[in-house]
């Protein structure tokens, strides 16, 4: 990952997902496009729990298990064509933020 990766925090969005206990799914959906920094909004599966370990300290299992515990609400993880490998295709800012307030303010 490029050192010069810069991704730009969402203040009211941070706060409806606190709001909504929701912040640490969030954090990660920030992690995943850290990870990202091409900016395709897809990654392969293996390689990131490979970077969520190495870069942000988790272990394996606790990787895998925050990408299934944000899986449809931030991300969504499809099979790859061609090979028997998962990809997560990682929702865009505006997808999020029309569902948090259209979702999770109603939830607060």
């Amino acid at each position: 990952m490029s050192t010069s990766t810069v991704i730009r925090l969402v203040p009211k969005l941070s706060i409806v997902a606190l709001r909504a206990k929701l912040d640490k799914e969030l954090a990660r959906w920030y992690c995943l496009r850290a990870i990202n920094h091409w900016g395709s909004g897809r990654l392969d599966l293996e390689d990131t729990v490979d970077t969520l370990v190495s870069l942000f300290g988790y272990s394996t299992s606790m990787a895998y298990r925050t990408l299934t515990d944000g899986d449809s609400l931030f991300w969504t993880k499809w099979p790859m064509r061609n090979i028997n490998r998962l990809q997560i295709e990682i929702y865009g800012v505006k997808r999020i933020a029309r569902y948090s307030l259209n979702t999770l303010t109603a939830v607060v």
